[in-house]
């Protein structure tokens, strides 16, 4: 198997960066407003502040790729790891419900491990690097041929 080098991938963060960018705007021209009661100040600064520490909490969270696995990193919650050679299965599914559709590619190992990522929370680029490391790290694993696609470069759905 050939050496890959250890690589973090990181969310996207530019959809928070507009929202905050945009509702910051909108929070200075509202304080030039004098009719404005103080308590719809006092709420939006206190939304700004919510949205500035979403955006670090999102902003923690990470993969890691290395040599010997891939380890999801969380601020909230608990760091996940597999090694590539225990890696039994990958696969991309869409999970139809009333809410819309959410896309999940899930690493299963041969111990019943599981490791599941959003990957419409990462740059196509980043995807890309995520399958090339699958493809020659678990040759023998059953992958999904999305995955395939993946490391082509060809993507099978619109990512936002």
């Amino acid at each position: 198997m050939l050496a890959i080098n250890s690589e973090e991938i990181s969310v996207k963060r530019w959809p928070f960066v507009l929202v905050l960018v945009v509702y910051q705007l909108v929070f200075l021209f509202a304080l030039d407003l004098k009719s404005i009661d103080d308590s719809i100040k006092w709420v939006m600064a206190g939304s700004l502040i919510f949205i500035s520490v979403l955006f670090y909490i999102v902003s923690k969270n990470k993969i890691i790729i290395h040599n010997t696995g891939i380890t999801q990193q969380l601020l909230i919650g608990k760091q996940k790891e597999l090694l590539w050679q225990n890696v039994k299965s990958s696969t991309i599914s869409w999970d139809i419900n009333y809410h819309g559709a959410d896309l999940s590619w899930e690493f299963i190992d041969t111990y019943g491990k599981r490791l599941s990522i959003n990957p419409s929370y990462f740059t196509r680029r980043s995807l890309k690097i995520i399958a090339c490391a699958v493809l020659s790290k678990c040759p023998d694993s059953a992958l999904d041929k999305r995955i395939l696609q993946l490391a082509e470069g060809r993507f099978p759905w619109y990512i936002f």
